[in-house]
């Protein structure tokens, strides 16, 4: 569970499986905590 306190950016979320890693969810930028942030 991610929050946006202290404007600190969301990690990115990686799945690794039998020795291969799928990106789940992409690390936030800071364009999308200054969209959120309106």
């Amino acid at each position: 569970m991610g929050s946006n306190y202290n404007q600190v950016l969301r990690p990115a979320v990686v799945f690794v499986s039998e020795g291969q890693a799928r990106l789940v969810v992409a690390r936030e930028t800071y364009e999308d905590l200054a969209r959120r942030d309106r």
